[in-house]
């Protein structure tokens, strides 16, 4: 059992550092595209549309989260997108007061006028923006509270934020997917080989998984990706081509060993992580052996004379 868990520990710590290197590597591509906030630019555009979505981030709210000239914001808290959104809505939308002069408001009015004088400027907006017909039906609900319409709208964005979080995974996800490919068939990171050489080769296994079990038993030095690209390439494990398959059963096996290790890699190191720490435990302690003193103990009591009366 204990040469079954060795070689397994040695293939999911492979398995760790293609991970690693793919979650990297999409990180990076991420980053440089700015495509969380190019994503969340692209939800607040169809929330409120292309006018209001260009004032909302020239207001500073937004602004100061990102650098407006090249990189759009990649996250914004609700109430901030909520109070920036209202504080547009006070500058565009132009009320007249009983004198026929535009209407202002001061922000330390009771929460009663700062409600009815939301509600009309809604009420304000074009009829065919597509933000009219949203608020307004948000805002049917919030007779008496202002803080109960702020909160309306808070849910209104987080509801669109999940459904936005949900296109910026599967784009993740995309990606992630064929930068495992090429790494898997670039490095010829085929499961099946490796489990043969593992196998075969017990110092080389035992080395590997003692690696990779002291990198579970310290997650900081776990984390450094060079180090671990440096120590799997030092450990002897093949990795490259060196030669290429001959027969079309080689090539069925090649395919099949290839394909294992990228379905592996896509389910993400923390994945892989988790599962060492079950199994490393488990290889360092192996079965608890049986008691032998305890087959003794036990025929001594029930060979031990009964007490006097």
């Amino acid at each position: 059992m204990n040469g079954i868990l060795t070689v397994a520990i040695g293939v999911i710590g492979v398995y760790v550092v293609f991970a690693l290197i793919t979650s990297r590597i999409g990180e990076a591509i991420s980053s440089l595209t700015n495509q969380r906030g190019t994503t969340m630019y692209e939800g607040i555009l169809a929330l409120i549309g292309s006018a209001s979505a260009e004032r909302l981030y020239a207001h500073p709210f937004i602004a100061m989260l990102g650098d407006r000239s090249t990189r759009k914001p990649s996250y914004v808290e609700p109430r901030t997108f909520t109070l920036a959104l209202v504080d547009v809505l006070r500058e565009t939308v132009t009320l007249p007061d009983a004198a026929g002069t535009p209407r202002s408001i001061d922000v330390a009015s009771t929460p009663q006028i700062l409600l009815r004088d939301l509600q009309d400027r809604v009420r304000g907006l074009p009829a065919g923006d597509p933000l009219s017909r949203s608020l307004n039906l948000l805002l049917q609900g919030a007779t008496d509270s202002y803080d109960d319409a702020l909160a309306t709208i808070d849910g209104w964005f987080d509801a669109q934020m999940d459904r936005v979080s949900g296109i910026y995974r599967r784009w993740v996800g995309y990606w992630q997917a064929g930068i495992a490919l090429v790494l898997v068939v670039a490095a010829n990171a085929d499961t099946l080989a490796l489990i043969r050489q593992l196998a075969a080769d017990a110092t080389l296994a035992n080395g590997l998984a003692s690696t990779v079990a002291t990198g579970v038993a310290n997650p900081s030095s776990a984390q450094q990706l060079p180090e671990l690209v440096r120590t799997l390439l030092a450990s002897g494990v093949t990795i490259g081509w060196t030669q290429l398959p001959v027969t079309g059963q080689d090539y069925l096996a090649k395919f099949a060993g290839l394909f294992l290790t990228w379905a592996a890699v896509l389910l993400g190191a923390p994945f892989w992580f988790d599962l060492l720490k079950q199994i490393v435990p488990v290889r360092v302690t192996g079965t608890k052996p049986a008691n032998p003193d305890a087959g003794t103990r036990d025929a001594q009591a029930n060979t031990a004379p009964a007490p006097a009366a």
